[in-house]
């Protein structure tokens, strides 16, 4: 649907409150990345940490790493030393995860806890503890999330 402006109509102060944040989240995201640009990567302040000695000292402790990995047999020293990985670190056993918790039989669309206590629908005014949003139901609604008995809960 097209919106055209008219005077003295209002637009949705939702409408604005989202455009404002979607705003201040470009603003901030551009400055910190022209910040982290100018502080880290940029000719100056490469030419800075050049200076103090922090690039040599970051590529020798980045070398002395690899070097120790290589001792410790954690990297190959060429692709052939190495002909399978579980040689080089043993691939731990795994514990099972738990059962992911089963869902309520009486809706579909969303994944309902069988054992909670109560659901609400999210765009209401209920007071949860636990909140979902449309749903479909199936079975007897427990939880009375399908007010006009149609078949769907939180229209």
């Amino acid at each position: 649907m097209e919106e055209s402006f008219e005077p003295g109509k209002t637009v949705s102060k939702k409408r604005y409150l989202v455009l404002a944040v979607i705003f201040i989240l470009l603003v901030a995201g551009g400055l910190g990345g022209y910040w982290y640009w100018t502080n880290y990567f940029s000719p100056e302040a490469l030419e800075a940490k050049k200076a103090a000695g922090e690039v040599e000292k970051f590529f020798a402790a980045q070398k002395a790493f690899e070097e120790a990995a290589i001792e410790a047999k954690l990297l190959p020293t060429s692709n052939t030393e190495i002909q399978d990985a579980s040689e080089v670190i043993p691939v731990p056993k795994l514990a099972p995860m738990a059962a992911e918790p089963q869902c309520h039989p009486s809706y579909s669309g969303a994944c309902l806890n069988p054992s909670a206590s109560d659901y609400d629908c999210a765009s209401g005014s209920g007071n949860g503890p636990y909140y979902t949003g449309r749903v479909g139901v199936i079975g007897p609604d427990v939880f009375d999330l399908d007010r006009d008995g149609d078949g769907w809960g939180c229209e």
